[in-house]
């Protein structure tokens, strides 16, 4: 539930797994060797945690390359967005009201790394966005 809060920015969703995590504090506490998916939600919850939104054509080379290279390094607290220049892009626009403010489609591909839904300036090089993944 929090990464579909992340990825559509509807905080309400955030508000009722903090409702969840209140609940059942007291049992985890008690259990947390028993409780590990809990645990890493709780983790993702408290953060610090990162959107990337990959911009660029579905087949287009760089875009594979990058989609490879987040395929490859463990980011438990990131939800990844791909929209593509198709129609598809536009549905994911519609779920997710971020991305309107923050995206702009371009020839070549552009990866945004956000926090809290506000994004750092455009990667537009793999070399540079491999040296921010490695920083997360």
């Amino acid at each position: 539930m929090l990464r579909l809060s992340r990825l559509t920015g509807d905080f309400t969703l955030e508000e009722k797994v903090n409702r969840i995590f209140s609940l059942f504090s007291s049992p985890v506490g008690a259990y947390p060797v028993i409780s590990t998916q809990f645990l890493q939600s709780l983790d993702f919850a408290l953060g610090p945690s990162q959107e990337i939104v990959i911009v660029g054509d579905k087949n287009d080379e760089t875009t594979v390359e990058i989609i490879q290279l987040l395929h490859k390094k463990f980011l438990p607290n990131t939800v990844v967005l791909f929209l593509s220049k198709d129609g598809e892009g536009n549905r994911l626009q519609k779920l997710s009201s971020f991305l309107n403010a923050n995206i702009a489609f371009e020839h070549k591909p552009i990866v945004y790394i956000c926090e809290q839904l506000s994004c750092k300036k455009p990667i537009r090089k793999v070399e540079e966005l491999k040296k921010l993944i490695d920083e997360l």
